[in-house]
């Protein structure tokens, strides 16, 4: 249109009419009338304007359409951008992680892997440690094994010769020692002491129960090896005699060397019979292995001393050789354990009981030290009721019942092993052809044992709920029997 106006303005100009009276109509003539053009030579047709316009819409379609695709390409490249920007950027950075951490991984696994060989390498080479320890060990088991047997042999072929020795020069036994004692002028006097000395027999065990240390204790006694020694520690449960000085002792005595000298210092081998365990005034040897100290037990020490009860040495399975006991002089042990005692856990004694002599003595048991002998028993039986009756004082009926059949039975059984043992050493002493006599003398021997120990129980069972009438009970008894040896009504 624009082109059109311009052509007729062109037009005009050549024909010498001016642009602004071409449109305006004359004043005779009608407002809105269109006015009739004329055709002027030399002007141009419709049909090439109409051509041009046409070409001219043909280039702004065609610069339209390169200008649209232009704009989508651009939107299409932003938009690209956007999605990068937004979604492809993050994935990435979350990508690139992911495969830094799966390379950290891989390299650990590597790792693992160079680990799992080396360790599979020390496996194999411990495997085969293993192997050559346990062959190892099987045969360390079997050379110990070994010497086990071998020590066994060892120990029964001791024991056989020590038997063998004890018979030829001590005889059948039962063998008796002779202990003598001498005590400090300032040493605590009890109740029945016989001024400031003291004598106490010791009955050894049978020779088929502790041939080697009842041998090896006599053969020590015989050599007067324990003369000038003394006692020389309270321990409470122990009183432990040895190769100490006492008051008597002259300067540097060198006591434990004539054992050593000697070549009697300790036992060949801890010897113990489950038949002679460490009862109350029972012998044993001290120490490992045991020797020459030795000790009189004033309680029952079968589990401290027996198998066992001696964890602090090398082989805790071991116990300690008890191959005597007392039969006579238990007052005199009795007054040892009023001795004081110096500070310390080895509970030394302060003043140490000299033991003058040691022999072999022939001894026949009397009837006084007999019933002496049972009444020790029964104390002992009476010791274990009151101990448990002072622990609870509010005991019903039927508990103190079953106290004092314990105590019934307790006594029954020693009364019995009394009995059992003294048959034993008469049969051996005895000819064979006096055997019947001995069967009945043994027979009345045992009635009359049965006969005490039920009267002892009778009389247990009406004085042990009262722990002032059993000690008074037990005063009377030992008065009696001094009055009774110093021949007094």
């Amino acid at each position: 249109v624009q082109q059109r106006k311009k052509s007729d303005t062109s037009s005009q100009m050549e024909q010498g009419v001016s642009p602004e009276k071409k449109g305006s109509a004359p004043k005779n003539s009608l407002a809105g009338r269109p006015r009739r053009r004329r055709r002027t030579p030399g002007q141009p047709v419709a049909r090439e304007w109409v051509l041009g316009f046409g070409l001219m819409m043909v280039g702004v379609l065609i610069a339209g359409y390169f200008l649209m695709s232009r704009h989508e390409k651009v939107q299409m490249e932003h938009l690209r951008e956007d999605i990068i920007h937004d979604k492809v950027e993050p994935m990435s950075q979350e990508w690139e992680e992911k495969l830094a951490t799966l390379e950290e991984e891989r390299d650990l696994l590597k790792k693992e892997v160079a680990e799992s060989a080396q360790f599979k390498e020390s496996k194999t080479q411990l495997e085969e440690q293993i192997h050559q320890v346990e062959d190892i060990r099987e045969k360390q088991e079997h050379d110990i094994q070994h010497l086990i047997d071998y020590k066994r042999q060892m120990q029964r072929n001791i024991e056989l010769l020590s038997k063998t020795e004890l018979l030829e020069k001590f005889g059948p036994g039962p063998h008796h020692v002779e202990i003598n004692l001498a005590f400090d002028p300032d040493f605590p006097k009890g109740d029945d002491s016989d001024g400031d000395t003291g004598r106490i027999i010791i009955e050894m065990a049978p020779a088929e129960e502790m041939p080697h240390t009842v041998y090896w204790f006599l053969e020590q006694v015989n050599r007067t090896l324990y003369d000038g020694c003394s006692f020389h520690r309270n321990a409470g449960h122990v009183l432990q005699g040895g190769p100490a000085p006492n008051f008597l002792s002259p300067p540097e005595p060198k006591l434990n060397r004539r054992f050593v000298d000697a070549g009697f210092h300790s036992v060949l081998f801890q010897e113990y019979s489950s038949n002679f365990p460490h009862k109350k005034y029972t012998l044993g040897f001290a120490g490992r292995p045991g020797g020459p100290d030795f000790y009189i037990s004033t309680m029952d020490n079968s589990i401290l001393h027996g198998p066992g009860g001696q964890t602090n040495y090398e082989d805790s399975a071991e116990a300690d050789p008890c191959f005597a006991k007392v039969v006579d002089g238990f007052n005199v042990v009795d007054r040892m354990l009023l001795s004081p005692v110096k500070p310390g856990n080895y509970r030394a004694m302060v003043k140490n009981v000299a033991i003058t002599s040691m022999k072999i003595v022939l001894y026949e048991s009397k009837e006084e030290d007999k019933e002496e002998k049972d009444e020790v028993e029964e104390e002992n039986v009476k010791e274990e009721v009151i101990e448990s009756s002072t622990k609870e004082e509010k005991l019903s009926k039927e508990e103190k019942e079953e106290i004092a059949e314990e105590a019934e039975s307790k006594s029954k059984d020693e009364k019995n092993e009394i009995v059992d043992s003294g048959s034993k050493r008469k049969k051996k002493v005895i000819d064979e052809d006096s055997e019947s006599k001995l069967e009945k003398k043994l027979a009345a021997d045992a009635k009359q044992k049965e006969a005490a120990a039920e009267a002892a129980e009778r009389k247990l069972e009406k004085d042990s709920s009262d722990l002032g009438e059993v000690l008074k009970i037990r005063a009377k008894k030992k008065k009696g029997a001094k009055r009774r040896r110093a021949g007094q009504p």
